[in-house]
């Protein structure tokens, strides 16, 4: 067991007691900020000798995250998973809408729908047939299916103000508008074998998302369009799956009118994000598997959100610091919206779909899920190590458009100047780029000016590609 001097470790338990308010994945980050604050001074020593048997930074956050999850939250189990199952429930007493009812409340119509992937997963879709400046609603209208990120659903597409979200600018601009949700999110919580509180439900990371829900969605998608050729849109994760899933399923390709790309993740080798590259170097991600976290989100969610929401309404700056942190520094987000976001954002993912991200930081590579064993990996994929995702074996006859941010600190340039370097180039389809020099990872989304500063081209290539 390692030491820990008792004045430091005395002063963690309280914030530890604290952060069991924010039990599960998200307490136990909390807890992982506050270690990385407190270890420096922790482990200080004067003389090389002391430096040379200073306990390791790593087996240190081990031992103090052990010791957090057994006397915090082992005796709090059963409240937890009761908690997970009310969560919805809780939203809906609170007040919360869906992304259904945030659609309607401006006006504009939308549809729910639902379809279930091979593996059993129960997948929602939102339908917005036309806009309220264009309410032509017939099946020759062109289709924009838009695809959401990791932590985040089909919401995020909707909560800005209808002149500022691509999900109305599209419905008013003529288009047939489709949003989907992966598995995992807040309205994705079904399967046909098993509950969000059994481990297996999340027993995936976007390896089965861009097997499985991609085609599944599309297809949906394309039977309802009757045809029509579908654009499809993607933000962060939701481009990872996209061609992941393009790379699983060629003939997808078919399908689709061009594939658009904002702040794209594929490698991570070069992120700046404080968080992912904590999360990543210091391997808190194969803590959580050690101690049975199995969905990277907090089950207790009405309080973390109502902390979150409180402390970004009466003190906006800790919002940007932190969002800044993760995301990277920007000045695009309206400010007086955060705890507006934050009563729908983030949605849960797999604490292995993050394990997966962290792999990715670690190794720089582009690549299927590590079960960092030899034997796992042939298990899974009849060789010792996770195959490569070949960006170059993308099927060539479809246009792909990049849109990033210099201030990404997620897709940071560079990674993703990597993965467009590695894009088919064939004639007539060059892939389109637009770099951003002030935006961060939630700009092409959230940010204030999107409307203007990238979603014009957005449109243009669209049209200039609709079949």
């Amino acid at each position: 067991i390692i030491e820990v001097k008792t004045a430091h470790f005395n002063s963690i338990l309280p914030l530890m007691r604290m952060s069991s308010l924010c039990s599960g994945a998200l307490g136990l980050l909390f807890v992982l900020f506050v270690v990385v604050a407190i270890i420096p001074s922790t482990t200080h020593a004067t003389s090389t000798a002391a430096k040379e048997e200073r306990p390791d930074t790593n087996v240190l956050l081990k031992q103090i995250m052990y010791t957090y999850h057994n006397k915090l939250m082992k005796e709090n189990s059963q409240q937890l998973q009761q908690q997970l199952k009310n969560r919805m429930k809780w939203r809906q007493a609170a007040g919360w809408g869906n992304v259904t009812t945030i659609v309607r409340g401006y006006g504009y119509p939308c549809e729910d729908h639902t379809v279930t992937t091979p593996d059993g997963y129960i997948l929602s879709l939102q339908h917005i047939p036309h806009g309220i400046h264009n309410k032509r609603s017939d099946r020759s209208k062109p289709v924009v299916y838009l695809q959401h990120g990791a932590g985040d659903s089909a919401v995020s597409w909707t909560l800005n103000l209808p002149y500022q979200s691509l999900a109305y600018i599209l419905a008013d601009a003529g288009y047939d508008v489709w949003l989907g949700n992966t598995r995992g999110t807040i309205y994705t919580l079904s399967n046909t074998r098993f509950n969000a509180s059994n481990h297996a439900f999340w027993n995936f990371t976007f390896d089965e998302v861009a097997k499985y829900d991609f085609p599944t969605l599309l297809n949906y998608v394309s039977s309802r369009a009757g045809g029509r050729g579908v654009s499809y849109v993607a933000h962060s994760e939701g481009c990872t799956q996209a061609l992941a899933g393009l790379l699983f399923h060629p003939e997808l390709a078919g399908s689709l009118n061009v594939l658009i790309t904002l702040a794209p993740v594929a490698y991570m080798g070069d992120i700046t994000s404080y968080f992912l590259k904590a999360l990543a170097l210091l391997r808190t991600d194969e803590v959580f598997q050690m101690l049975g976290y199995a969905e990277f989100y907090d089950p207790n969610g009405s309080i973390t959100a109502d902390l979150l929401h409180q402390f970004c309404y009466f003190v906006p700056s800790i919002c940007t610091d932190f969002l800044g942190a993760v995301f990277g520094y920007s000045s695009n987000l309206n400010l007086t919206r955060t705890s507006y976001y934050l009563h729908y954002e983030p949605s849960p993912t797999s604490v292995k779909n993050v394990a997966h991200a962290a792999q990715l930081v670690r190794t720089g590579k582009w690549q299927m899920y590590d079960y960092e064993s030899s034997a796992l990996n042939q298990q899974h994929y009849n060789q010792s190590t996770p195959p490569v995702y070949d960006l170059t074996k993308l099927p060539s006859n479809l246009p792909i458009a990049v849109f990033y941010g210099s201030k990404d600190a997620i897709a940071d340039p560079t990674d993703v100047e990597k993965l467009i370097s590695q894009l088919p180039q064939t004639y007539p389809y060059p892939t389109y780029v637009h770099l951003q020099p002030d935006y961060n990872h939630l700009d092409p989304v959230f940010g204030d000016e999107a409307y203007t500063k990238i979603y014009p081209q957005l449109l243009s290539i669209i049209q200039s590609h609709t079949q």
